[in-house]
C-alpha cells in the first residue's frame, strides 16, 4: 500500500451524526474507522470535514496533525 493510499485509509476525513446521536469517524473512502454511541440508526448527517482536495494530509503537515488529532481523540 502506498503512503497516500494508507493514510486514505487510516486518517479520518469527516464526521458523520445520525438521528439517535452515534457519530462515525469515515476515511476518504466513506468507510467507518471510528464510532461512539449507540449502533447509528436513521439518517445521517457529514457535520465536520477535516480537509479537502485542496489540503490534503499527504500534501499539508498541518492537515496531517489535525487528522491525528481528531482520530487520537477518539481512541
Amino acid at each position: 500500500m502506498s503512503r497516500i493510499a494508507g493514510m486514505k485509509s487510516s486518517l479520518p476525513y469527516a464526521l458523520r451524526r445520525y438521528e439517535n446521536e452515534a457519530s462515525e469517524l469515515v476515511n476518504r473512502r466513506y468507510r467507518v474507522i471510528a464510532r461512539k454511541g449507540p449502533v447509528p440508526e436513521g439518517n445521517f448527517r457529514f457535520e465536520t470535514f477535516y480537509y479537502d482536495d485542496s489540503n490534503p494530509p499527504w500534501k499539508n503537515q498541518e492537515t496531517y496533525k489535525k487528522c491525528k488529532a481528531v482520530l487520537n481523540r477518539w481512541r
